[in-house]
């Protein structure tokens, strides 16, 4: 909602405030600043600072990293890393699926590179704490009016939107001001106002609780673009960060195990496998026997099959009851048909889903419960179609796994659709 707010040049007329239903006296607060917004006071909506710190953020742990194993050997994509942390000592509570939040740092050959384009040293100081890497619509606005740069503001108009997000997946603050702006337009102290503060990354726990250590999935930022290296903020200390790494975790409730011991189809893409083994180790641990169904999603089985093996080994365990996957550049179906025209089609977890349609109908018809995990631009939307799809080829399975035949959105409506997405 935000973005679009900020296509249709919508004016911010208070500060952004994020809180929980734990937090009435945040709302409180900013009820009054509104009220005194609406009456014509609009600077104490830009004065309004309030941020709600998250539950574990005032008890930071700082984490030695126990181990860092390859999980992907994808010569021409990012790798995909299983990273352990050591927590013992920490205090913290987590169980499977909740989050771990690491602190991140800025690269200083970055920070470096900024300094040497103002030609000044002091501003990799004052930058050291900004959000450097995560731009968004509000900042470049910005500086297209300090810059007066046409291109960037032609950039910014709604029409060239893919355009403007094609750009913001590569671009970092150094590609910015080297694209749009000169020094002295956009003076250091402006921008450090302009700035926000760098932010903790979010990353789903993919090891059961109590186990004194926390395990993540996490696939490597580090790409060259406009001629040198760029790198993620927590990636990097992930993965090559000699020293310990400031965490906390915080409980996601709503992607946890189900109490009841109903049937479970897990979907995961990428490193949305993370949570997913999570919950299958988390059963393993507590000796749980619930039919569960994997669907995983990744690019090749030679290259991509994330936790392969041990995968293999919960389905020996009966841990995993069936395990299904879809290697989108492996080509189609599995009996190796093709199309006529030779080029190799695309197998997704949308098309495991609807191979498989009479297995998951059934587990639905038991009051199985969907968890899925993975990028947020269209697998629910792709993977909720292949679900109505199903349902809707045997009406009667649709109107008894569901109550009423409307398949996703009534599952949803159940709280029978558990959501992670990034």
């Amino acid at each position: 909602l935000e973005a679009m707010l900020e296509d249709r040049q919508a004016e911010m007329l208070i500060n952004r405030v994020d809180s929980d239903a734990e937090h009435p006296e945040f709302f409180e607060q900013w009820r009054t600043v509104l009220l005194q917004v609406l009456h014509g006071d609009t600077e104490a909506g830009q004065q309004l600072q309030l941020r709600v710190v998250p539950d574990g953020e005032n008890d930071v742990f700082a984490a030695p990293v126990l181990e860092r194993r390859p999980l992907s050997t994808h010569p021409a994509e990012a790798p995909a890393w299983h990273i352990r942390l050591d927590v013992r000592g920490s205090g913290m509570q987590w169980q499977a699926g909740d989050t771990l939040f690491v602190i991140p740092e800025n690269d200083p050959a970055l920070l470096q590179a900024l300094a040497a384009w103002y030609g000044d040293e002091t501003v990799a100081e004052k930058l050291a704490d900004k959000e450097l890497r995560l731009l968004n619509k509000g900042l470049l606005r910005d500086l297209a009016g300090l810059s007066g740069n046409r291109q960037l503001r032609l950039l910014l108009n709604p029409a060239q939107s893919q355009e403007l997000d094609a750009y913001l997946r590569q671009a970092d603050l150094l590609d910015l001001l080297q694209d749009f702006c000169e020094p002295a337009r956009v003076p250091p102290i402006v921008l450090q106002t302009l700035l926000p503060t760098i932010e903790p990354r979010a990353y789903s726990i993919a090891s059961p609780g109590g186990a004194g250590h926390i395990d993540l999935c996490a696939r490597a930022l580090r790409y060259r673009h406009n001629g040198r290296l760029h790198q993620g903020c927590a990636t990097r200390l992930l993965l090559q960060h000699e020293g310990r790494v400031q965490i906390y975790c915080r409980p996601n409730e709503s992607f946890r195990l189900t109490r009841t011991e109903v049937p479970l189809i897990l979907i995961g893409t990428g490193t949305g496998i993370a949570p997913l083994i999570g919950l299958l180790r988390e059963m393993a641990a507590q000796g749980v026997a619930r039919e569960t169904c994997l669907i995983f999603g990744e690019k090749t089985e030679a290259h991509d099959f994330l936790y392969r093996d041990e995968l293999h080994a919960l389905r020996e365990q009966r841990v995993l009851s069936t395990l299904l996957t879809a290697f989108s550049r492996d080509g189609g179906r599995k009996d190796g048909t093709a199309p006529r025209d030779g080029h190799t089609p695309k197998y997704y977890v949308q098309h495991a889903i609807a191979e498989h349609g009479p297995l998951l109908r059934g587990l639905l018809q038991r009051d199985a419960h969907i968890y899925l995990c993975g990028n947020k631009r269209h697998l629910e939307a792709a993977v909720s179609a292949a679900f109505d799809a199903i349902m809707q080829a045997d009406p009667d399975a649709a109107a008894s796994s569901t109550g009423s035949g409307e398949g996703w959105k009534t599952l949803v409506r159940q709280g029978r659709v558990h959501l992670e997405l990034y």
